[in-house]
């Protein structure tokens, strides 16, 4: 029934149709409980109505044969407002916010679609159809020669990635000053600057702050306990003088990089498994070349090796050179000055086997060896020699020995030497032959006698100082001895 205080008009089946709360100055409508100060439960129909207030629809506010609905104020709705394709910009219609299918939402400007994200969640800009990838949520920008996204602080920007034609540039740009890219990782929960390319084009890594001031230095690397640069080649298959990595040095003198200098590291046989033979190969291009060529190698046994003709020098004007010339080895010293080979104690010359050829001992002898054998040594009073001591003549213990079964005019070679005269022919001595303190001996074997022809110069027989010519008669023994010059002595046995 009726509230208290209230009124009912009617009553039907037992329904209020229209209550008055006098009390509460409300009236209801189907309602016995008015709430407001007009409560209607059910269909409110009229042709025309004007609200000076706000009014509250609690549950659906259908609008039949509207085609619009004009709000001179603000429009809030407590819950969804459904709308079946777009919202659109009064008096712009060209622009709009879209919804063209199921769970995919668009916006419109100039009557063409700018943004787009689809029901799984991909965002593209410029394109109806972003990239998709699985398990990745993308965004797609596509424009006429490509997409640029700019990142300002208060009006001013800083930086961008934008993309053009097989390009992709990401660039810190600003209108005044200078700025630098950084990239960051985390590690363990801490975030930290890993990368820069500082505005002088330097690329840093490990430091944010040059380890050289060089503006050229363009790459700079640095750590905590060592800095390391690595070039690994990836390959299951190599053989003997494969690259493994390299540094190549170029110079664009006139137009074009050419190579100038190389450093590489090469397979030094086949690898496997813990077993990595290599070397290193340092090269460089010579005047009028344009490619490099070998000049040093470090093998992988850790010789140090040069090509033939190829140099190890010393001094400002290569004084000092080691060489191979493909058929023989050398130590040459073309500069001024002396050449000096020092060592602490003993220096030896050997064989490469190990056969010694000469010692040289520290405030000692000097000792030089045949075959391995030692065959000379000096000592602080003179030498000592084992085995015949020898010269053009022959053993310097015996005389050289000439025979002759005729006459002859002596010769220099004759120096030194016995000559055994086997008939009784004429000796000559020539002039200008001798030089003092040459000596020759005399031995007639002949059953007659000879003679020693001394015309050309002076002759001087010991024995009564007479000069001239002189006869050795049958097995008599002489020696005839240059004094000065052209001129000679002569003594010995059976001599007139």
């Amino acid at each position: 029934m009726a509230i208290s205080n209230a009124v009912s008009l009617a009553n039907f089946s037992s329904k209020d149709i229209l209550i008055v709360d006098s009390t509460n100055d409300r009236v209801g409508i189907a309602s016995t409980t008015p709430t407001q100060a007009l409560d209607v439960v059910g269909t409110i129909k009229a042709t025309s109505g004007t609200f000076t207030s706000n009014v509250s629809v609690g549950g659906t506010l259908s609008y039949e044969d509207v085609t619009n609905i004009d709000s001179v104020g603000i429009i809030t709705a407590r819950s969804d407002v459904s709308i079946a394709d777009k919202i659109i910009h009064t008096g712009d219609t060209n622009t709009a916010i879209r919804f063209p299918v199921a769970d995919t939402f668009t916006v419109e400007t100039a009557g063409s679609e700018r943004l787009r994200i689809t029901s799984a969640g991909d965002m593209a800009l410029g394109t109806i159809s972003p990239n998709t990838y699985t398990n990745y949520t993308t965004l797609t920008i596509n424009g006429t020669t490509g997409g640029q996204i700019d990142f300002e602080s208060n009006g001013t920007k800083y930086g961008g990635i934008y993309t053009q034609t097989n390009e992709f540039h990401v660039r810190n740009k600003q209108a005044s000053g200078s700025g630098f890219l950084a990239f960051h990782t985390t590690n363990s929960g801490t975030c930290a600057e890993r990368l820069r390319i500082d505005s002088s084009g330097r690329l840093l890594v490990g430091t944010s702050t040059p380890a050289n001031a060089s503006t050229t230095a363009k790459i700079q690397m640095v750590d905590g306990s060592s800095a390391g640069l690595i070039l690994g080649r990836d390959d299951g298959s190599v053989s003997t003088d494969d690259t493994l990595g390299y540094i190549l040095f170029m110079g664009n003198d006139g137009g074009n990089f050419e190579n100038c200098a190389r450093i590489r590291a090469r397979a030094d046989g086949t690898h496997a498994s813990g077993d990595k033979p290599s070397y290193l190969e340092f090269s460089t291009t010579a005047d009028g070349a344009s490619s490099p060529t070998e000049r040093l190698r470090i093998t992988s046994a850790g010789k140090v090796r040069v090509p033939d003709n190829g140099k190890f020098t010393a001094g400002a004007s290569d004084d000092l050179q080691i060489y191979h010339n493909g058929s023989n080895s050398f130590i040459d010293d073309t500069g001024t000055g002396d050449l000096y080979i020092r060592a602490t104690t003993n220096l030896y010359l050997q064989k490469y086997t190990g056969e010694t050829t000469a010692k040289f001992i520290a405030d000692g002898a000097v000792e030089l060896y045949h075959n391995n054998s030692k065959k000379l040594e000096t000592t602080s009073s003179g030498v000592t020699v084992t085995g015949t001591v020898s010269d053009s003549i022959g053993p310097l213990r015996r005389l050289g020995y000439r025979q002759s079964i005729s006459g002859f005019t002596l010769a220099a070679s004759d120096v030194g030497k016995l000559i055994k005269m086997t008939s009784n022919n004429t000796l000559t001595i020539p002039s200008g032959v001798f030089v003092a303190g040459d000596m020759i001996s005399i031995f007639n074997i002949s059953t007659g006698s000879m003679t020693i022809n001394a015309s050309a110069v002076t002759l001087y027989n010991t024995a009564d100082a007479a000069t001239g010519n002189r006869t050795i008669g049958a097995k008599g023994l002489v020696t005839i001895v240059c004094t000065a010059g052209n001129e000679f002595a002569i003594s010995g046995s059976q001599l007139t």
